[in-house]
């Protein structure tokens, strides 16, 4: 591989691109996709150097490669002085030394988004995926290889792995479990969380290089890598905009969070004052709804609403005659309709005739026993309602 000159200082960090494949599509969040052949070569002391101590490792991943030992990041010099997170025959795994790893129960090689969190306190190791604690093991071995760390590779062995990554991060302390699920939960990093080493959003979106959060590091694209297709979509989590469409009602499934409808065929702009889970359209277009949960947001799908209008064409194609008649009547509904009610009443409130049915298109009325008179006529379809005067002579 071709290489360049790149300026190093205490505060930069060096990323080696290779043979890595990543692809775009619009987003407002990243993530790096490697095909199996690339990784980035890494010198993060901070990280990788950590000794017996205590330390978290988070991230995102989808992947569905159900290979043994694919590392998502990692370093080799040894067989005692070696560290891994990957995933080995789809599960979830964390090694260090020769010592015995931790295993996920869960298969997280099905081609979902996945929570994967490796935590050490004192010696006791712990692997969590999708914020529950799924394995626990006495491992003290040495993170401290000597080499840079890889991600996307086992670095100073190889064990490539395919899939996407997102939102990695890498801390000096033991997160606790309500930690974890805090961690699965950000949406971002401040770069002041105490005790975090180092953070990747990979949310440049374009451009050779990609910064940790802390600012304490520069990552650089060497030569190889094609950064006109550098950047792929991140994790969002659908369900927090998840939309249930009766139109032309919306409504967001998800409970308890900040709301803002906008409108799809004009830029996504924000509808004033439409800040409610659900929305009720005024006319015919594309809607879809930003949902905010702890500073994140996410936006729902465009969802349709077609049918404004509709019920006043429904109702104009209901007919009733003769009006007047000597009692007896048709009402004819233009269409099979499952549920109607027909209601006949005096203007002074009296019920005379109440007739349900269901799946017709023509009902027969008769109120040859009433005397004559105008009557209020209701009409009540699965569709739409109408109501009219009805004369009997």
């Amino acid at each position: 591989m071709n290489s360049k000159l790149i300026k190093k200082t205490a505060h930069h960090i060096l990323i080696l691109f290779t043979g890595l494949t990543l692809r775009t599509t619009p987003a407002s969040a990243q993530s790096i996709t490697f095909n199996g052949t690339g990784y980035t070569l890494i010198s993060m002391p901070a990280a990788s150097d950590l000794g017996t101590a205590d330390f978290t490792w988070t991230c995102w991943i989808k992947t569905t490669d159900m290979g043994a030992f694919k590392s998502i990041v990692g370093s080799y010099s040894g067989s005692s002085n070696k560290f891994f997170f990957g995933v080995n025959g789809g599960k979830f795994i964390a090694a260090i030394g020769n010592l015995t790893s931790g295993n996920s129960t869960t298969t997280v090689a099905d081609g979902n988004w996945h929570f994967v969190a490796a935590t050490r306190l004192s010696g006791n190791l712990k692997v969590y995926v999708d914020g529950t604690m799924e394995d626990s093991v006495t491992n003290a071995g040495n993170v401290n290889s000597g080499l840079g760390l890889a991600f996307g590779k086992y670095e100073g062995s190889g064990y490539h792995y395919v899939g996407t990554v997102d939102m990695m991060s890498f801390w000096d302390t033991a997160h606790t479990a309500t930690q974890i699920v805090e961690d699965m939960n950000r949406c971002s990093f401040s770069g002041t969380e105490p005790g975090l080493i180092g953070g990747f959003e990979f949310n440049e979106g374009s451009g050779d290089s990609t910064k940790d959060v802390t600012n304490t590091y520069t990552a650089y694209f060497m030569d190889g890598l094609d950064t006109t297709a550098a950047w792929g979509p991140g994790y969002v989590n659908s369900s927090l905009t998840a939309v249930t469409n009766n139109s032309p009602t919306l409504t967001a499934d998800a409970s308890g969070y900040s709301y803002q409808w906008v409108d799809c065929n004009s830029g996504f702009a924000a509808i004033s004052g439409e800040t409610s889970q659900s929305f009720t359209a005024t006319a015919n277009g594309s809607y879809a709804v930003v949902v905010t949960q702890s500073g994140c947001s996410d936006t729902s799908a465009c969802e349709s609403v077609i049918n404004i209008g509709m019920e006043e064409f429904v109702a104009s194609s209901i007919q009733v005659y003769p009006n007047p008649s000597d009692g007896n009547f048709t009402v004819e509904l233009g269409r099979i309709n499952s549920e109607v009610q027909v209601t006949v009443t005096t203007f002074e409130g009296k019920v005379v005739r109440n007739e349900q049915k269901t799946n017709v298109s023509v009902l027969n009325m008769n109120l040859m026993n009433e005397p004559a008179g105008v009557y209020m006529l209701t009409i009540i379809t699965d569709k739409t309602s109408k109501a009219m005067r009805l004369i009997v002579k």
